[in-house]
């Protein structure tokens, strides 16, 4: 574990920290005593808990800016979707659904982005008709390929 100020190494860790941070207090118990001390002396610094939460929507909103959001940096971003806040979450779906509805062919990697975000959800962070416009964002993506696929075909 990092100590209280210090570079966290991976987005990985970012998430393992936050979550032993909204951990309940009867998991605790089964910390190592290394994990344990940090996790008192992180509670009790107000400042750093800040720290890391602001790390988390820092990496969402760096992942926004970027154009061309490759695997690798979706990946470090999804690995977040349990320990998120809610308006980070929010916007993370928002950005997945916009870059698959804005992209000239179906974006794999933001879809996959997508479903694990969905898959790891903390309950009560999607809305009742999040899935329903989704699905039909697909749907439509779908027919749209299925409806060019001949047209291709023929002109080759």
């Amino acid at each position: 574990m990092p100590k209280p100020d210090e570079r966290l190494i991976s987005a990985r860790q970012l998430a393992f920290s936050l979550a032993l941070l909204q951990a309940p207090s009867s998991t605790l118990d089964s910390l190592n005593p290394s994990k344990r001390t940090w996790l008192h002396a992180t509670e009790k610094n107000h400042g750093e808990k800040d720290r890391l939460g602001t790390l988390a929507s820092d990496l969402i909103r760096a992942l926004a800016w970027d154009e061309l959001k490759d695997k690798k940096a979706i990946a470090e971003v999804v690995c977040l979707a349990p320990v998120l806040e809610k308006s980070d979450f929010r916007s993370l779906l928002s950005m997945f659904v916009n870059t698959i509805k804005d992209s000239l062919l179906l974006d794999i990697q933001a879809l996959e982005g997508l479903v694990h975000l969905i898959q790891h959800a903390t309950p009560g962070y999607l809305d009742a008709d999040d899935l329903v416009k989704i699905l039909e964002l697909l749907s439509t993506r779908l027919q749209d390929t299925f409806q060019q696929s001949p047209q291709h075909i023929s002109t080759n």
